[in-house]
C-alpha cells in the first residue's frame, strides 16, 4: 500500500522564504527592507498570505533568482477609501488611560475588531480616525530575491 501524505492548509505543499525591499513607486522611498530587519519572509504557496501579484511571480523563481515587481495600488494594499476615516466622540477614548493624551500620527485598536486605526485629528468633542491601511493608494516596487522553496509532506495537524 501507497503511504499518504498529510498536509493541512498547504494546498501545493511548499514554503517560499524570501529576502525584500519594498519602495513606494512614485517616490522611490525605502519602505522596508527584510534584510535590516534580520530575517527573510516566508509564505505558504496558495494559502492567500501575501499579494496575490507577488506570490505569482515569486512561485516561478529559482532560488537565489532576483527580480523586480511593480504593483499597483488596486493590487497591493488597495485604494484609499474616504468612507474608512470618520470621528468617534472623544469621550469613547476616556478610559482608565487619561494620563496618555490622544495624538495624531498615533495607532489605536478597535475594541470588537481586529482592525488598526490611525487618528488623524483630535479636539474637544471628537477624534478623527482612518481605517485604511498605512500603505492604501500607493504603488509599491518589491526587489525581491528567492532564498529558498521547501517541499512539505507532512505537517502537524
Amino acid at each position: 500500500m501507497k503511504a499518504v501524505k498529510t498536509v493541512a492548509h498547504m494546498p501545493n505543499n511548499r514554503i517560499f522564504t524570501f529576502h525584500y525591499q519594498l519602495f513606494d513607486s512614485n517616490s522611490g522611498v525605502l519602505l522596508e527592507n527584510s534584510e535590516e530587519r534580520g530575517e527573510p519572509a516566508h509564505f505558504n504557496e496558495g494559502t492567500g498570505e501575501i499579494m496575490p501579484g507577488l506570490e505569482v511571480v515569486l512561485i516561478q523563481m529559482t532560488p537565489g533568482e532576483k527580480r523586480t515587481v511593480n504593483l499597483p495600488c488596486a493590487q497591493a494594499f488597495g485604494i484609499r477609501r474616504e468612507d474608512m476615516i470618520f470621528k468617534v466622540p472623544r469621550e469613547n477614548f476616556e478610559s482608565g488611560d487619561s494620563d496618555k493624551p490622544l495624538k495624531p500620527g498615533e495607532w489605536v485598536h478597535a475594541r470588537e475588531e481586529h482592525l488598526a486605526l490611525q487618528i488623524l485629528e483630535v479636539d474637544a468633542e471628537f477624534v478623527t480616525l482612518d481605517g485604511n491601511p498605512p500603505l492604501a493608494g500607493k504603488d509599491l516596487r518589491f526587489e525581491v530575491e528567492l532564498v529558498e522553496i521547501k517541499e512539505v509532506t507532512k505537517f502537524p495537524l
